[in-house]
């Protein structure tokens, strides 16, 4: 275990402290220094940690959207003005944009029926338990009087997802997250529930006080109140390694192992995904998947 002299903050290996010092602002603050990189948005030019956390950045920055509109513009204008070829030019990239029109067509339609599908699988398993008997005694006998969600201690998250919190999981998305919570935290040391789902459609949980009160708790939110911190922090941890393992070993490949630099590439967007499901867990806009699976992980 290595801790940080200046924020006190505890890692795993030695490794991951030195991409602390070099990369966490606050730390950084703490000790008068400023972020030494030229990694910036062209737009608005804030600094930014890792290359990766620049291109979620510029996904939402209105003045790099303008940039790389205008940079965009000029190109398509020196390429006119230089060719003398121009026509065939234009209708060169007329085709390749139909040729990704067509493409991006096909995935919405695909990505509509696995919609489709899911949504279909969820509303079966819902009327099945709806139609489930239940009653307040019922519910009572399986929370615990034990472990109450009123008494958990962020810190003691922290370091049960730090324990279980893994890459796996972390790849796995809301779903992962989903079942880590049920394994690790719902499901407790007396054999009981921490909270459990009466109404899987709308998503109705309940949970017992530390007073012993049942208490309900619409879309697990109550729930997610109390995770969404710890998971953000360890996810972020998670998040900072997998980008710097993949920055690595792109610097050490041949330049022109192609195959390899477009794996990589992947990766990165993959990793990038299941980082916004991770940061936005305690969005209900947004965290539809994971309170779902806590339903479905959770039902009475």
């Amino acid at each position: 275990m290595s801790v940080c002299e200046f924020c006190e903050s505890s890692f795993t290996s030695k490794y991951i402290l030195k991409t602390h010092l070099k990369n966490n602002k606050k730390c950084l603050k703490l000790r008068g220094e400023n972020m030494d990189n030229d990694i910036k948005c062209k737009g608005c030019s804030i600094v930014l940690t890792h290359q990766s956390h620049l291109f979620i950045h510029q996904e939402t920055c209105k003045e790099y959207i303008k940039y790389d509109y205008d940079q965009v513009i000029m190109n398509i204008k020196n390429e006119l003005y230089e060719s003398k070829k121009s026509e065939d030019i234009l209708n060169s990239k007329n085709k390749e944009l139909n040729k990704e029109m067509i493409v991006k067509d096909q995935t919405i339609l695909m990505q509509e029926k696995l919609i489709k599908d899911l949504r279909e699988s969820y509303e079966r398993i819902a009327k099945e338990a709806v139609n489930r008997p239940t009653t307040i005694n019922h519910i009572r006998n399986n929370l615990s009087t034990v472990y109450t969600l009123d008494e958990m201690k962020e810190k003691e998250l922290i370091e049960l997802f730090r324990e279980n919190f893994t890459e796996n999981v972390f790849m796995s998305g809301q779903k992962g997250l989903a079942k880590l919570c049920t394994d690790k935290i719902i499901n407790t040391k007396d054999s009981k529930k921490l909270i459990c789902c009466t109404d899987i459609t709308r998503k109705k949980f309940k949970y017992m006080d530390k007073n012993g009160n049942l208490i309900e708790d619409v879309e697990a939110r109550e729930f997610v109140n109390k995770m969404y911190k710890p998971i953000r922090e360890v996810g972020q941890h998670i998040y900072d390694i997998m980008i710097s393992n993949i920055d690595d070993e792109r610097d050490n490949i041949n330049p022109e192992d192609y195959n390899k630099k477009d794996k990589l590439t992947t990766q990165s967007f993959q990793v990038m995904d299941r980082y916004k499901d991770i940061i936005n867990i305690d969005d209900p806009k947004y965290n539809t998947e994971f309170t779902t699976e806590l339903a479905i992980l959770n039902k009475q």
